[in-house]
């Protein structure tokens, strides 16, 4: 079973009761749980502290639930939100789906549909936070290229399998792609890295001198070999 202990949850519901019903099922995933009653106070505690998840009931004394998820979401973008409401109408669920819900509960809530819920919506936020851990780890330069796209990364990976190979390489793609800077990467990362690097424009030497250019020749092979 996953373990939530890293994460904060917000629940905000005016009636104590179910208030505590919540608290009880999220702290059993062991997330760190705070209440409150009202949005007010739940702006207060969004001020102080950063929450993986907020259970937001609609129906509360002091502000409409949608606008407080507005709010809520421009303090905190990366906050999953849940929203509780009695409404059973489809069109309150579309429309906490726009706002930007994670997901749409409708009183009275099952518990086990409210921990599967939960559990959900935490590893999911989990799971994002760690892929954008990775990405800020991964190189935005590499041998020469700048980037830290998927594909940028997934060249530097080919790149770095290739290099360590005594197989030839042959790199093709459109004039001005990189390919002379992806052919260096290969030789510096490779156990070749000590010796000359020599990039020749095969293209701007005559077909019948290209062997004479590569290799050298002897005097008189041709007009004007000295």
């Amino acid at each position: 079973m996953q373990n939530f202990s890293a994460h904060s949850v917000l629940i905000v519901e005016d009636v104590w009761p179910l208030a505590l019903t919540y608290q009880a099922i999220a702290k059993r995933l062991g997330c760190k749980v705070t209440v409150a009653e009202t949005a007010q106070a739940a702006l207060g505690c969004l001020e102080r502290q950063s929450f993986a998840c907020a259970l937001l009931d609609l129906g509360l004394p002091d502000m409409h639930g949608f606008d407080l998820m507005a709010q809520l979401l421009d303090i905190q973008p990366d906050c999953s939100v849940i929203v509780v409401t009695a409404d059973d109408a489809l069109e309150t669920a579309v429309q906490a789906t726009h706002a930007g819900a994670a997901d749409f509960l409708q009183k009275p809530i099952d518990p086990d549909r409210l921990h599967i819920t939960l559990r959900n919506t935490l590893a999911a936020y989990q799971l994002k936070t760690q892929l954008a851990e990775l990405d800020a780890q991964a190189p935005s330069e590499f041998a020469g290229f700048i980037g830290k796209s998927k594909p940028m990364r997934a060249l530097y990976q080919m790149i770095q399998t290739v290099a360590s190979s005594r197989a030839p390489v042959m790199i093709t793609g459109e004039s001005g792609t990189g390919k002379e800077l992806a052919a260096k990467a290969v030789h510096d990362l490779s156990p070749r890295a000590g010796k000359p690097f020599v990039a020749i424009n095969c293209a701007a030497i005559a077909k019948d001198l290209i062997e004479s250019e590569f290799f050298g020749h002897v005097k008189g092979a041709y007009t004007g070999a000295h």
